[in-house]
This record gives structure tokens, C-alpha cells and sequence, in this order.
């Protein structure tokens, strides 16, 4: 499967994982596809779900705890 075949709904890219080269290579097609590509930090779950939140318009509350 490819972007360009508009099977996803958004791309997730994980800075630090990903290298500059992918980076390069995934944002144009993403933008040609139509595709949302959402940069977020590696390793921390919660910037995954703000990015997703913000691309839909909605706010991302952290549970509470105790």
C-alpha cells in the first residue's frame, strides 16, 4: 500500500526514529496524496494523542489520576 492509493487517514512520523531522508520523502507524498502528516515525539504516547487531537479539532485531556 502507498499514500498516494488514499488508504490512510493521516501519516504519524516519529522524530527521532525517523531519518531526515524518510522525512523528505514521506511529507511531499503525503501532501500530494492529501494525506495529513502529523510530526510527533518519539517515545511519548501523550504528543501522539495531542497531534490526532488537534488534526481532528478536538481537545486532548490527560486522565486524571489517584
Amino acid at each position: 500500500m502507498s499514500i498516494a492509493g488514499g488508504t490512510y487517514q493521516f501519516v504519524l512520523a516519529a522524530t527521532g526514529f525517523l531519518s531526515h531522508q524518510a522525512d523528505q520523502t514521506l511529507l511531499p507524498a503525503c501532501r500530494q496524496a492529501g494525506v495529513p502528516y502529523l510530526r510527533v515525539g518519539k517515545g511519548r504516547p501523550m504528543a501522539v494523542v495531542r497531534a490526532i487531537a488537534h488534526h481532528l479539532g478536538v481537545s486532548a485531556v490527560a486522565p486524571a489520576t489517584g
